[in-house]
């Protein structure tokens, strides 16, 4: 997802406004290549069900990352 300067100051600029929603996240570079994301998504579910609001998912997910990167 990219986002032109214009945009993202205007986004930013009516933050509050009903009119924007939602959260824009940054493009960044994956420190995993093909193989290693493949891995991942095949043990680690975001849609998962969890009794904690995605944390668990999240610790998880962190837990792989610390060893393998």
């Amino acid at each position: 997802m990219r986002i032109s300067q214009h945009r993202l100051g205007s986004a930013l600029d009516h933050a509050e406004s009903e009119q924007q929603s939602g959260v824009i996240v940054p493009e960044f570079s994956s420190p995993l290549n093909d193989h290693e994301m493949t891995d991942l998504r095949a043990v680690v579910d975001p849609r998962a069900p969890s009794d904690s609001y995605g944390r668990d998912i999240f610790l998880s997910l962190y837990s792989i990352l610390s060893m393998n990167c």
